[in-house]
């Protein structure tokens, strides 16, 4: 035209502008903008003066476009319009708002593009605020009920402001709709995902007579894509169809889309195929979807042949492809990918860049996802995110660490998953004060309380950290509280075993109406295992049922664990039968809690079936195998549990190899255990310590002493565990000095500061050797004193008789708060039977009923044993007739003691009772029964109870043996005791003492002296109890030289110190052999202090033989010890009046 020589007028010029904005050519913009100042159009024509400012404002030159404005010597309503309208399309919402309160400070009346314009700006500023303000100035201007164009924008505006009731109002008060208008309801519906009421408003657009079009059909298929409704697709594909918009390259796109998000993959190729047209958006649609749908190298596939169809592939394009070589571990393809993209000078978008970054750093290609990352000019927060998210997930932790920390320091933003990457990274490397101010940058930017996800990881870290209140806060604080953090902090309470916290959480999380989910039952189920909590788990098992989640099998297999840990049998088996699959775990966990709860003949038969279901065993199988036949004391087990091991070659695993160590100790056999722990190639701590247990088990403790000294040689480092059992073994050699080294050498490792177990092995040690000093100095110097060690001692203190140090133990760990046992108690009232304390006796028995420990039966058979001892026989009586459960142990007790305190009619009359019962007696029972017969008589009664013990195999136990043989005795049957006697296979002391003592109280002294010398001969040693029947048999045949030789020969031939009561049975022979002077000097010179017995015995014989004089003073003597004795007033009147009545005669 120029070259013509033609001059160009407004019109040509505003043509040449707006071809321009169509190209984004700014260069030919700017020419044209001097060439039209030049001819002085500028601030003269208005319609040219808004074609320049859009130009620029297309152009993306705004400041040039507000440069043009504020030049203008006039400004209307075109040129602000036109400045706004370029704000808003480039996204600067505030500024178009500002053109619009300008033009109303400068009179400027708003047009209805002025409206639309604003209104659109308050979409990018996302303000419902000032778009109820323009709304109300569109009414107020008139223009509302005359332009559908401004009511579909306030539709379009409302909706994506998230006010859809609004936006439905202003859809229901305009009159006249058309397409457009429900257009823009229908994609607003779409877009805030109400697409429910999309596809309704898309059905009452063709009932309120209006035809879709193409714009109607994306946003309905849209929805359809979005609700995964492929029926709705299906229908709309179909009125598309009809309509003959299949065509439409969009439309297609769509319908591409739609069928994709539906898993429809074979229809969303053939709608693609069927395209007469297909551009890169179409392309793109279809490899996205078989993305989504991991379909491995299918969307390759596809790229292939939209090369072949001569497509052009766009970044968007090897997004998808770079998703797809990452899913399918593709690193050829994905070098090639990228080599296209650079090709095509794709590689700088930034999106794409990013989609790279994620793909190498998956494949673990670090220098190349570096490298991409480094190139491109400003990543992204999801690209940097990839980058250390890749760092993280292949344990480069520093690295992801150095590139948190770049983000933080560059000020690039940081969004949720940068947070939980920062939070993971340093939690890993136990950075937890980082992680700490991590958490406090969370709350200031708000993201903790609204973003379940970083809500979740951070009670995951708190809780994993031990830091449970913490963790309870972060819950608490966060407004959307998913199952997944509760589920986290419910983790935290099982692991660091708040069992009681799990069960209040789960209450919690009902009464909020969270809904939980498998996880939330597994760890609800490990705390009803773990608190014994029955009713509950049973509840959570009807829950589980009821959603249909018993299928799960984890969750199966944790309620088979939890019946287990409840000791519920047959809920067990019933559960663990009824799981969907069997496996490895599940077995070993039914396995596992038969073995706790001691069922090891159940445990049996599991490997068999586990054969059966081809369940091949595991270590935790092997170890469980090897246990239940040991504990059945089966060698024969242990070792056909050894030849599958072997089998399945699962020898050479520590655990099964100490186990092996252990299961052939525990069945007697040390010498296949030695070659097990010989076998192991360079056997652990955990051998050496289970071959040490097994010698000190097995009372061997020289040999465990030995193997601890070639650990110390082979430069093994003994741990805890050894040292107990070290300790344990110098308590039973015992080996003083041995100990005293050992501890000493624990002491110098910091030992007792760490390990309470060690420091009760050390009080055992040094009660098993005889040391109640050093005992003690040990016990008051342990800076950490738990109820085990307090137990020992006062079990020491027991051991030993120190009765009164006992309840001076018991009374000051009341005092401290020591939270005692059924052990505690058990000490303490042994100790008040020592010493008759009745008062201290029923004081403990309030402390046992106030602390809910009477219903334990072993403190209330301690309570009727004790006030037994104590002579409080009521007592004892009441406290056994109010026992939960009377069981052997129960009726034992009560029988002894009966026979203990001669009183053989109530003895026999309790073993009567309990035969009577459930019980068919014991050991103790008969042998105290027996001894009740003797004491009291009852020959028939015995006789009777010794016919059943022969019947039933028993006589030959060395404890019945024993006490036939003394019934008979006291009974005075001396054929039938010699009898009995001969039968004994090889009698010891126990029996000849028996012998002995009923010949002596027979009077048949030779046949007394007879057992005795064949006792001697037989190269037993004889006791104090042997010496003492000796002598009374001397004393009842009144052999006086015999009795002075037997005497003589305690010290001189046995080597042994005389005691009190054989003193006292020299006493009491010569002072019945009329000896008195010599009884009398026998007893002043004992080499102890005497008791009030010998003198009881020579006032006895003085009244015998008539010697008052003497008898006067043994009485003297006698009342120094007991003043209120009135056996020995009785004793000297009667010596009296014996003499009294010999004058009178």
């Amino acid at each position: 035209m120029k070259s013509e020589g033609t001059t160009p007028d407004a019109v040509t010029f505003v043509c040449s502008l707006k071809a321009c904005n169509a190209m984004r050519d700014l260069n030919n913009g700017f020419d044209l903008h001097s060439e039209i100042a030049k001819k002085g159009y500028v601030g003269k024509n208005a319609f040219v003066d808004s074609s320049v400012v859009a130009m620029y404002c297309k152009c993306g030159a705004l400041e040039e476009a507000k440069n043009v404005l504020e030049s203008l010597p006039s400004r209307d309503t075109f040129t602000w319009t036109a400045l706004a309208t370029g704000y808003v399309k480039h996204g600067h919402g505030e500024k178009a708002l500002d053109c619009l309160v300008q033009m109303q400070k400068e009179g400027i009346t708003y047009s209805a593009v002025s409206f639309v314009c604003g209104l659109k700006a308050c979409v990018n500023v996302g303000s419902l605020e000032k778009a109820l303000g323009l709304h109300a100035e569109i009414a107020r201007s008139g223009l509302l009920e005359k332009s559908i164009h401004i009511n579909s924008t306030l539709v379009h505006v409302y909706s994506r402001c998230g006010s859809l009731r609004i936006a439905q109002e202003v859809f229901d008060t305009y009159p006249s709709r058309n397409e457009i208008l429900w257009n823009a309801l229908i994609s607003g519906y779409s877009e805030q995902g109400h697409n429910e009421r999309a596809l309704c408003a898309y059905k009452n657009m063709q009932l309120d007579g209006y035809s879709p079009g193409s714009v109607t059909y994306i946003c309905s298929l849209k929805a359809c894509r979005l609700l995964g409704s492929s029926q709705t697709g299906f229908e709309i594909h179909g009125a598309i169809i009809k309509r003959g918009l299949e065509d439409d390259v969009v439309v297609g796109t769509a319908l591409v889309d739609m069928y994709t998000k539906n898993n429809l993959l074979a229809d969303a190729k053939k709608i693609l195929d069927m395209m007469p047209y297909r551009n890169v958006v179409t392309w793109n649609a279809l490899i996205a979807g078989y993305i989504e749908q991991d379909h491995g190298e299918e969307p390759i596939t596809h790229y292939e042949q939209m090369y072949h169809d001569d497509v052009s592939p766009d970044a968007v394009t090897f997004i998808c492809c770079a998703k797809a070589c990452s899913g399918i571990l593709a690193t050829e393809k994905a070098h090639f990918f990228h080599i296209e993209a650079s090709k095509r000078g794709l590689d700088l978008d930034r999106i794409l860049g990013g989609a790279l970054v994620d793909m190498y750093a998956r494949f673990g290609w670090f220098s190349a996802a570096q490298k991409v990352f480094d190139s491109l000019s400003n990543p992204d927060d999801v690209t940097w995110n990839s980058l250390i998210g890749g760092y993280l997930d292949s344990g480069h932790v520093h690295k992801a660490l150095e590139h948190f920390e770049r983000m933080q320091t560059e000020g690039i933003f940081q969004d949720s998953f940068s947070f939980l990457h920062g939070l993971k990274a340093y939690s890993s490397i136990g950075l937890w004060e980082k992680g700490q101010e991590l958490h406090i940058e969370t709350v200031k930017r708000g993201l903790l309380e609204t973003d379940s996800f970083l809500c979740s990881a951070f009670v995951d870290a708190y809780a994993r950290c031990s830091l449970l209140i913490d963790a309870q806060v972060v819950l608490d604080t966060c407004q959307s509280q998913s199952v997944v953090a509760w589920n986290a902090l419910l983790s935290g309470f099982v692991e660091h075993e708040h069992y009681v916290k799990v069960l209040d959480c789960y209450k919690c999380m009902r009464c909020e109406g969270i809904a939980v989910d498998a996880v939330t039952f597994i760890c609800v189920l490990k705390a009803c295992g773990m608190t014994k909590a029955l009713m509950e788990g049973q509840e959570i098992h009807t829950c589980i049922v009821q959603r249909g989640l018993d299928d799960d099998i984890q969750l199966g297999t944790t309620l088979v664990d939890m019946y287990g840990k409840l000791s519920c049998l047959e809920e067990e088996e019933e559960t663990f039968v009824k799981l969907p699959v069997r496996n490895i775990v599940s077995w070993n966990v039914l396995l596992t809690n038969f073995l706790k709860n001691g069922h090891f003949e159940q445990a049996v038969p599991c490997f068999e079936k586990m054969e059966s279901e081809y369940i091949s065993w595991d270590e935790t199988t092997a170890v469980c195998a090897l246990k239940a036949w040991a504990n059945l004391g089966s060698a024969d087990g242990v070792r056909k549990a050894h030849a599958e091991i072997l089998k399945k070659g699962l020898d050479n695993d520590g655990l099964v190899g100490n186990s092996l160590i252990d299961v052939y100790i525990k069945v007697g056999f040390l010498s296949e255990a030695k070659y097990m722990f010989h076998k192991i190639f360079m056997a652990d701590k955990a051998s050496w310590n289970a071959m040490i247990a097994g010698h000190v088990e097995q009372e061997q403790a020289e040999e465990a002493l030995c193997l601890y000294d070639q650990m110390q040689t082979l430069c093994i480092c003994p741990d805890a565990i050894t040292y107990i059992f070290i300790l344990k073994a110098c308590g039973c050699k015992p080996t003083v000095v041995r100990g005293r080294e050992m501890h000493a050498e624990i002491v110098k490792k910091g030992f007792p500061e760490a390990d309470v177990y060690i420091d009760t092995a050390l009080i055992d040690m040094y009660i098993d050797c005889g040391l109640i000093a050093e005992l003690q100095h040990v016990f008051y110097q342990l800076p950490l004193r738990n109820l085990a060690t307090w137990n020992a001692l006062l079990t020491g203190y027991v051991e030993y008789g120190f009765a009164e140090e006992v309840l001076s133990l018991f009374n000051l760990m009341q005092a401290k708060g020591v939270a005692l046992d059924s052990i505690s108690v058990t000490s303490a009232l042994k100790a008040c039977s020592v010493l008759q304390e009745s008062y201290a006796a029923r004081e403990i028995h309030i402390f046992i009923v106030k602390a809910g420990l009477d219903r334990e039966s072993v403190l209330g058979n301690a309570l009727v044993d004790m006030y037994h001892k104590c002579d409080s026989v009521l007592e004892a009586r009441r406290t056994f007739d109010g026992l939960l459960v009377q069981d052997m142990v129960s009726w034992s007790i009560s029988i002894a003691n009966y026979a203990g305190h001669c009183d053989g009619d109530a003895a026999l009359d309790c073993f009567e009772v309990m035969e009577n019962g459930v019980f068919t007696g014991s050991a103790v029972t008969f042998a105290s029964s027996l001894k009740a017969c003797g004491s009291s008589g009852a020959l028939t009664k015995g006789h009777k109870l010794h016919s059943l013990l022969v019947k039933i195999g028993l006589e030959c136990e060395p404890y019945i043996g024993n006490a036939v043989l003394d019934m008979y005795s006291k009974c005075g049957l001396h054929a039938t005791m010699q009898e009995v006697f001969n039968r004994v296979g090889t009698p010891d002391l126990i029996a000849w003492n028996s012998l002995i003592a009923g010949y002596a109280q027979l009077g048949e002294s030779h046949r007394a002296f007879y057992a005795f010398n064949k006792l001697s001969e037989e190269d037993t040693l004889p006791d104090i109890v042997t010496f003492s029947s000796v002598l009374n048999a001397c004393s009842n045949g009144g052999c006086v030289d015999e009795g002075s030789l037997y005497f003589l020969a305690i010290k001189n031939d046995f080597d042994c110190i005389p005691t009190l009561e054989l003193f006292t049975c020299m006493v009491d022979l010569l002072a019945r052999a009329g000896n008195l002077i010599t009884a009398m000097i026998f007893i002043e010179l004992m080499p102890f202090q005497p008791s009030v017995l010998p003198w009881h015995v020579l006032l006895g014989a003085c009244r015998k033989w008539g010697d008052v004089q003497l008898g006067q003073h043994a009485f003297e003597n006698a009342i120094l010890f007991d003043e209120s004795a009135a056996a020995a007033y009785v004793c000297l009147a009667n010596i009296y009046a014996d003499i009294q009545i010999a004058y009178s005669a």
